[in-house]
């Protein structure tokens, strides 16, 4: 079976609601795309001018990288950075709820930015409180030390919390190691339901083996070792579990 990148689905949504969203210059912070294939920071630079950065990743390790200068709702790269002979690549910032919603008004300038199955078009959007990345590792080193503690209840509290709030910003691979973690918890507490029921959810639990994964190489280097836990899990869970309901 092949897997279709939740990424390319969110740039489709994100195109078809830029439209009604409002021009605007972005503000100065950090934002990340839902499903945590790309980040955008907006920041001050010299003489009160606004600067953007933005880094994006697509199939198989493919990158976007692309900064520069931002006037009024557009954004201009740096002309070192664009190709031999070409026109700098030029964005538009359009305000959506809790961010900004981002695309190319020079296509083939812009493609010259990113890989070849890589783009950075899309809704970058506030983390909540407690869902930046840094904010995101230390709770999930909360987590770690709890259940290392054997300490499930909290534990289980502990992660479920953080995936009911930031589990939107997570990329397809950290989502399924906290399913993971999430359904592993569920199993030392006695409740070997509620452990399949998590894992169903998860990519790997729609598979039996790396050949049905159908990734491409960089993605199935990356993904793997989540698929083979959650294959592991899914018969420790198994064992005594009553049957999924039809």
């Amino acid at each position: 079976m092949s897997f279709s990148f939740p990424s390319f689905i969110l740039c489709i949504a994100a195109l078809a609601t830029a439209s009604i969203a409002r021009a605007e210059t972005p503000a100065p912070g950090e934002y990340e795309t839902p499903q945590g294939w790309g980040t955008l920071s907006v920041r001050n630079s010299q003489g009160g001018a606004l600067s953007f950065e933005i880094q994006s990743i697509g199939a198989n390790a493919h990158m976007c990288d692309l900064s520069g200068k931002i006037k009024g709702d557009k954004g201009y790269t740096d002309e070192e950075g664009a190709a031999a002979g070409e026109a700098p690549c030029v964005i538009s910032f359009r305000a959506v709820p809790a961010g900004y919603s981002v695309s190319a008004e020079t296509g083939d300038a812009c493609r010259a930015f990113c890989g070849a199955r890589a783009w950075f078009e899309g809704d970058y959007l506030a983390p909540p409180p407690g869902c930046k990345p840094a904010e995101r590792a230390e709770q999930r080193a909360g987590f770690a030390s709890q259940y290392r503690a054997k300490d499930y209840h909290h534990a289980y509290d502990t992660l479920d919390a953080f995936y009911q709030r930031c589990g939107k910003f997570l990329n397809w691979v950290e989502i399924d190691k906290v399913r993971n973690d999430l359904a592993v918890t569920q199993y030392h507490l006695g409740h070997k339901d509620a452990c399949l029921a998590i894992l169903r959810d998860t990519i790997g639990a729609r598979e039996t083996n790396e050949q049905e994964l159908s990734l491409p190489p960089a993605d199935l280097d990356a993904y793997l070792p989540v698929a083979q836990a959650t294959w592991f899990n899914l018969k420790l869970c198994g064992k005594g579990a009553k049957p999924p309901a039809r």
